[in-house]
Parts: structure tokens; C-alpha cells; sequence
């Protein structure tokens, strides 16, 4: 990131004091402290607790004003009562952001309101930046940070999770963070915030929403349609039914509003909604290891008639169309297949597998779909042990997208080997793999018609 951002000192700070962090530390202690030190943090830690006067061999300071320097980043795990105090001395002392992990404030009573009224006069008055309060915070494994009190996996995924829930912050079904903001009760640091943040992170391809509730909505409206053209927006709406709605009330104190409303919203923004959270995973792969698209031209490769017959159906279910194989892509693989064979899409190489060496079979079909002028997009059924020569072929044709449906129940060995033979653009339903490229499709069709 090139540009200095305020949310800089969130994501990538050198120092970071831990206002009420415990004593207690071993598992199930939720000791932020042994977290970030376990996470591999290498700025400079300073605990604050008024009790201790080491805490897992960093010296504790009473309190913020008793901090020997200015520091980036205060993270803030006390009573809720105290918090706004602790806010107030910590832009007095020159800190320059505050991650509040309380909660009890907007979300609660009349006197967690009052308290974070005062949060917000401490943002206006002092000119502190808050993320939260009732925020799990954020994490960037790229800069080794991490401000959950909870251990979080550390993976270099180029996703990053926008949320108002740190309940996701370990990653959506085969979809992991590599970076991710809690907003909690949003009552500073917004989603528009943190939107542009990401927009100029070349650590970020994909931007990843999960959202309750919203306010500013010309402005988030605006803003998307700006980082669009540049990274695709995913967004997941929580409390898009009555009794969700109500739950995203008490839960960070957003206001749900009606679904057809917001789901209008994502549209105009060109934001890429979902509804089911195992899809995340399906579309953020889609962008990461595929080239971009336009086209809707399906080629189906595979050894059973009945996957080819459901991939054609989903083909058919999500918009896009079985490609015409070109006369010569027929003509050129003819002599695999036996003179009665009617070869046409989808390929059944089955029996010519059998015949003639599965490897040859396929290698020769899938490169002659790829050079095919009428075929946009290779849809391959396979086993697992397909992907080796799969991810070779696919190499040297780096143009044009090929997914693999993998039929098998034991997600986890497909998963291993799939990590193994470096393939991640697999699918464990042909219906996940097209809805995953009609996504996709649509996001770089909104590309091209919004460039002159």
C-alpha cells in the first residue's frame, strides 16, 4: 500500500498498547497478549493493567498516561463503564486509533447508548479514530497482526473480510482472510472506510462483505461503485427476515431495514450479493485462480454420461450455454473415440480412456477445448489424482478458464489433495462451480460496460 491511511495504524501498526488485558494466560484464557505473541507480532507491546506489573515478560503500565511513548494502536478490553475515560486519555497521550472489544454500548441499554455517546464526542472532540465498540477487531496476517481475543488461523489469503461480526473472522467455507476489520457497532470506522482501505491494497484482490446494517447509503452506494471497477465486492446480508432482523438489532445495534431495499442497494452498486455463506468461498476462488471472462460458452469433459447430463443442466440453470464444439476440434479428436461414437459436447472419454491411456485421452481433449474458438469456459468432472495433469495443461493456457467438478463425499481428502497438486479452482457440486463463474461473468461484464 503506497498512500498513508488512517486505517494503517489499525491494520499494520509498530506499537499497540492492551488496555485491561488479563493476567491469566494458557487456553481458554482469551488473553490477547499470548494471542498476538502467538501470532507472530513484531512491533512493540505494552500492556496496560493498573493489577500487574509484568504480564508474559512485557512490563504493564497503570494506565495509558504512564505509557512511555506515543503509540499507533490502543486495543480496549475493560468494564464498559470506564472506556470512554480510557478513550478520552488515550487521545490526549497521541494515540491515534482505539479498538474497543466491550460491549454493552449501542447494542444494549439506555446507559450503554449514553456511554457511547460520549465515544462519539471523543472522535469529534479529540480526533481519536474508533473501531468498534464490541468489535473483535481486525487481523492482517500479512503484518503478523492480530487483535482477537480468540486464536485466529493465519493465512495469506488475498480476501479481505469487511464485517459486523467477528463470528467469521476464522474464514467462510473454503474461504479464508488474509486481512479483516471487525466494525462492530460502527460507531466510527464505517464500512466506507473501510472499503477505500482496501481498495488500494495490492496485498487485496477480493473484498469480502458481511453486513447487518447501514448507514450513509449514497455515500457506500458511491463508494462501491468506484472500487468495483477495480477489485470485485462480495456481500453476504444478515437479518434479511424478521426474526435475523431483530437478532442484528441487539447483536451490534444496526438496523436491518427491508431485504428487497437492500438487496436493490447491492444492485445499484454493482456489489455481487449472495445468499448462502458456503458461495463466498465458490466465487472468491473463481477470481483469485481464474483469468477474466466474458464469455458463456460451456465445454463439458468427462468419464460419466450422468455428470456430463447435471453439468449441462446447471450450465442451463445459471445462464450460460453448452458451447458448439468448431467442426476441426471434432475432427481432431475423432480418432480417439470408436467410428460409431457420436462426439459432441459434453466429451465422454470413458471408453477412450480405457482404450487408449486415460492421461493421452484427456490431455488431447481438454487442449483441443481450449484451442476451440467457440468454447469460453472448460467445465472438467474428474478424480482428484486428474488435477496434476489438469494444473499442467491449464498453464499453458492461461487465457481461458477450466474448473473441475470432483465427484467424492470425503471433502477433506479432495481438499488435501487438491492443496497438494496446487488446483484450487475445484468444486464439489457442478450446481457450486457454475454459480461460482456466472459471478464472476457478471462482475467483468459490468467491467467493460461501465469503461467508455
Amino acid at each position: 500500500m503506497k498512500n498513508e491511511h488512517f486505517l494503517d495504524s489499525f491494520l499494520r501498526p509498530k506499537s499497540v498498547a492492551l488496555v485491561g488485558v488479563s493476567q491469566k494466560t494458557g487456553r481458554g484464557t482469551f488473553n490477547i497478549l499470548e494471542n498476538l505473541m502467538n501470532f507472530g507480532y513484531k512491533g512493540e507491546i505494552y500492556p496496560v493493567n493498573p493489577n500487574a506489573s509484568e504480564i508474559l515478560g512485557f512490563k504493564a503500565y497503570r494506565n495509558v498516561q504512564s505509557l512511555p511513548k506515543v503509540l499507533d494502536l490502543a486495543v480496549i478490553m475493560t468494564p464498559r463503564d470506564i472506556v470512554p475515560e480510557i478513550v478520552e486519555g488515550c487521545a490526549e497521550r497521541g494515540i491515534k486509533g482505539a479498538i474497543i472489544i466491550t460491549e454493552g454500548f449501542g447494542e444494549g441499554d439506555d446507559e450503554g447508548r449514553c456511554l457511547q455517546g460520549r465515544l462519539d464526542d471523543a472522535v469529534v472532540s479529540k480526533g481519536i479514530r474508533i473501531l468498534g465498540p464490541n468489535s473483535i477487531g481486525v487481523v492482517n496476517s500479512f503484518h503478523d497482526f492480530s487483535s482477537a481475543f480468540i486464536p485466529l488461523p493465519k493465512d495469506l489469503a488475498r480476501v479481505a473480510l469487511i464485517s459486523q461480526s467477528g463470528g467469521f473472522f476464522e474464514g467462510f467455507p473454503d474461504c479464508p482472510f488474509g486481512k479483516g476489520i471487525d466494525l462492530g457497532n460502527t460507531s466510527d470506522v464505517n464500512f466506507i472506510d473501510a472499503i477505500s482501505y482496501f481498495e488500494k491494497d495490492d496485498d487485496i484482490r477480493v473484498i469480502v462483505l458481511y453486513m447487518e446494517g447501514i448507514r450513509n447509503v449514497q455515500e457506500f452506494m458511491g463508494t462501491c461503485r468506484r472500487v468495483m471497477s477495480s477489485k470485485p465486492i462480495i456481500a453476504v446480508k444478515g437479518g434479511r427476515g424478521e426474526s435475523g432482523s431483530k437478532a442484528a438489532a441487539s447483536h451490534t445495534g444496526s438496523l436491518g431495514g427491508k431485504d428487497g431495499l437492500y438487496r436493490a442497494m447491492f444492485r445499484q452498486s454493482k456489489i455481487l450479493q449472495v445468499d448462502s455463506i458456503a458461495a463466498v468461498g465458490d466465487i472468491a476462488r473463481a477470481f483469485l485462480y481464474l483469468p477474466p471472462f466474458t464469455g458463456n460458452r460451456v465445454a463439458v469433459i468427462t468419464p460419466t454420461g450422468a455428470g456430463g447430463i447435471v453439468t449441462l443442466d446447471s450450465i442451463e440453470d445459471h445462464g450460460l450455454q453448452p458451447a458448439v464444439l468448431a467442426r476441426e476440434t471434432i475432427d481432431g479428436i475423432a480418432d480417439l473415440f470408436q467410428p460409431w461414437t457420436d462426439v459432441g459436447n459434453p466429451v465422454d472419454i470413458l471408453s477412450a480412456g480405457m482404450a487408449q491411456g486415460y492421461k493421452h485421452v484427456y490431455t488431447k481433449v481438454l487442449e483441443s477445448c481450449l484451442n476451440d474458438k467457440n468454447v469460453d469456459i472448460v467445465v472438467s468432472v474428474c478424480g482428484v489424482y486428474t488435477l496434476k495433469t489438469t494444473k499442467a495443461i491449464v498453464t499453458k493456457y492461461p487465457e481461458k478458464p477450466v474448473v473441475v467438478w470432483i465427484p467424492g463425499a470425503d471433502q477433506s481428502f479432495i481438499a488435501e489433495k487438491a492443496k497438494r497438486y496446487d488446483f484450487e479452482p475445484y468444486y464439489l457440486s457442478p450446481d457450486r462451480a457454475l454459480y461460482a463463474l456466472k459471478m464472476v461473468r457478471e462482475y467483468y461484464k459490468q467491467r467493460i460496460n461501465n469503461h467508455p
